[in-house]
């Protein structure tokens, strides 16, 4: 019984794959015989002609039949007509370019009309960062200066955006990325001995806006884009260590944790400045992308700088690790790789139309004169 369903699959599987086959070959014989018809002059029955084979021609096949029926219905003075074969030419390729070394030039002529850039075209990327925090204000519980050095910190970025492709060289972006960002600060000479080192390390959810420039040179377009952001810092922590040292020599040190988030500003504001590159790849893009963000905010909450969560005790990030936070913002530099899937839009160049008053306007003056 087994070994029956199986033949009566195979079977039915292989006369799918013959018949189809078949038909390409017949629907290929078709559009060669329409050619013929073409060269020969014979041009009104090529719509009928082409007409069974049309949903069944692969898109290289698809192209050259609606082009044989453009040229058709040009000659014999049809523009509706060959306008919309066009169309369907564009729908099936729409990297088609019409030009005069290739392309009878009244086909040129009519690929004016029209335009396949995308309206949108989705992007995902990842990559990696690096934070820089600059102090606006430093904040001590020390009443002697002490000495304070910033080290960068790696984060990672993941996310996607959308480019409204205004032109065919400006687009107007956004990204939605969540992502990690780490700083580190130590402190010395704290009441004349002590060391504190604080690494900081947050999440983010960041929202770029900003207008894109790019250039096409072959399969290489590169782009630049300038812009701002929102911020949204999901979350706040620190790993600390405290090192006690007396004058000769001995310390002891204090390793541990504790909450920042509470400190800190959840919505900051930044400027966003890239440059980038795609590579196409068939239809589709990857892409490299350098960009710098810059913070315009301070992130640290000064009404809870000193105190426990929810509470008017000092916090223990004080009395343990004497640690009580600047105030300052913070730089991202980040690298990431992209991939992009353009929408294509085949469609009509609209032409500009005024309204319909002012025409009146005009055409009263042009009766006047």
């Amino acid at each position: 019984m087994r070994f029956l369903f199986v033949y009566v699959f195979l079977s039915c599987f292989l006369k799918t794959v013959v018949l189809q086959a078949q038909e390409s070959n017949d629907c290929e014989q078709t559009l060669n015989q329409a050619a013929q018809e073409f060269t020969a002059g014979h041009f009104y029955g090529l719509p009928a002609l082409l007409k069974p084979c049309l949903d069944n021609f692969s898109n290289e096949q698809r192209v050259r039949a609606y082009m044989l029926l453009a040229q058709a219905y040009l000659v014999i003075d049809d523009p509706i007509g060959a306008e919309d074969s066009y169309l369907k030419l564009l729908r099936a390729d729409p990297e088609y370019i019409a030009t005069q070394e290739k392309d009878p030039i009244d086909i040129v002529y009519l690929s004016k009309k029209f335009t396949t850039r995308p309206v949108f075209t989705p992007r995902l990327r990842a990559g990696v960062n690096a934070t820089f925090n600059h102090v606006i204000q430093e904040v001590s519980t020390d009443p002697m200066p002490i000495t304070t050095s910033h080290k960068t910190g790696l984060g990672l970025q993941i996310g996607g955006g959308l480019d409204w492709n205004v032109t065919d060289h400006l687009s107007v972006s956004f990204d939605v990325l969540l992502g990690t960002k780490s700083f580190q600060t130590t402190k010395s000479r704290i009441s004349g001995f002590d060391t504190q080192n604080i690494i900081e390390n947050q999440s983010w959810i960041d929202i770029p806006l900003y207008l894109k420039y790019s250039r096409e040179y072959g399969r290489i377009i590169p782009f630049a884009y300038l812009g701002a952001s929102t911020n949204i810092l999901l979350s706040a922590s620190a790993t600390a260590s405290f090192s006690n040292s007396n004058d000769s020599g001995n310390s002891l040190s204090v390793d541990g944790s504790f909450p920042l988030s509470y400190k800190r500003n959840a919505l900051n504001k930044s400027i966003v400045l890239g440059i980038g590159a795609a590579y196409k790849v068939k239809r589709n893009f990857i892409s490299v992308d350098l960009r710098y963000m810059g913070g315009l905010t301070n992130l640290t909450k000064a009404n809870t700088n000193y105190y426990e969560n929810g509470s008017t005790d000092i916090a223990t990030s004080i009395t343990t690790y004497r640690s009580v936070s600047d105030f300052f913002r913070i730089d991202n530099l980040s690298l990431s790789f992209g991939y992009s899937r353009p929408i294509y839009n085949p469609r009509r160049i609209k032409v500009f139309e005024p309204p319909a008053f002012l025409k009146k306007i005009f055409n009263s003056k042009t009766k006047k004169k």
